[in-house]
């Protein structure tokens, strides 16, 4: 995938894949946080 030629889709599903990871480092962050 050329990252000149992202497209409206391509741009947004990295959007959500980064704020989705995002959301889940933050929730093992604070399990490990609680657990310890």
């Amino acid at each position: 995938m050329l990252l000149n030629n992202l497209s409206p889709v391509d741009y947004r599903v990295q959007v959500v894949y980064k704020t989705h990871y995002r959301m889940v480092e933050t929730t093992y962050e604070l399990l490990a946080a609680y657990s310890s």
